[in-house]
C-alpha cells in the first residue's frame, strides 16, 4: 500500500461503508459490490486514467485493497468486448503484483452480458499467475477469478474476517 500512498495519493479513496462499490464511468449501470458487514476499511485505486494514462497501454479500472487482510481485487468492468477484460487484468497485475508482496490476489471481471471465454489462452496465463501468488491461499470454494453479468449489483463472495 505504501507505494501507491507515496505515488498516487490522489487516486486513492479510503471506503468503510456496508458496500463498498466501484463503477464504470463508461459503460452505465455496470457496478461491483462487496459486501461490507463488518465496515472495514478498503482502498480504491482507480488505475485506469489515475495511476495508468492511456499511453501506458492496457490496463484494468480498479485495484481494491482491504489491507488489514492483505487482500488485493484487480477489477474491470465492462459493457462489452469482455475478451480484452482479462487482457487489461493480466497486464495490471503484471505491472503491480511486486508491490503486494503479502496479498491474496483476486481478479474479478464485470460485464452487461458475458461470452464463454473459459479456455482462452489470456485467462489461462491470469490463473497459472493468481495460484502461483496465492500459493499459500488454496480455497477450492472462493475462486480467485469470478466473471459476473451483471444485471443487477453483484456481490463478491470473498469472505472478510474481522481483522
Amino acid at each position: 500500500m505504501r507505494h501507491f500512498e507515496e505515488n498516487y495519493a490522489a487516486c486513492i479513496a479510503a471506503k468503510t461503508g456496508s458496500n463498498i462499490v466501484v463503477e464504470d464511468k463508461k459503460s452505465k449501470g455496470v457496478q461491483y459490490k462487496i459486501e461490507n458487514k463488518q465496515a472495514l476499511l478498503f482502498h480504491v485505486i482507480e488505475i485506469d486514467g489515475c495511476v495508468f494514462k492511456e499511453k501506458d497501454g492496457k490496463k484494468c479500472d480498479y485495484l481494491v485493497l482491504q489491507n488489514g487482510q492483505k487482500i488485493a481485487i484487480f477489477v474491470e468492468l465492462k459493457g462489452k468486448d469482455i475478451s480484452s477484460a482479462v487482457q487489461q487484468i493480466l497486464a495490471t497485475f503484471d505491472k503491480l503484483h511486486i508491490y503486494l508482496p503479502d496479498y491474496k490476489v483476486f481478479a474479478r471481471i464485470v460485464g452487461k452480458s458475458l461470452p464463454n471465454i473459459a479456455n482462452t489462452p489470456h485467462k489461462n496465463i491470469l490463473e497459472k499467475k493468481l495460484k502461483a501468488k496465492n500459493k499459500e491461499f488454496q480455497d477450492i470454494e472462493a475462486k480467485n477469478m469470478y466473471y459476473h453479468q451483471n444485471n443487477k449489483l453483484v456481490e463478491d463472495r470473498i469472505k472478510f474476517g474481522i481483522s
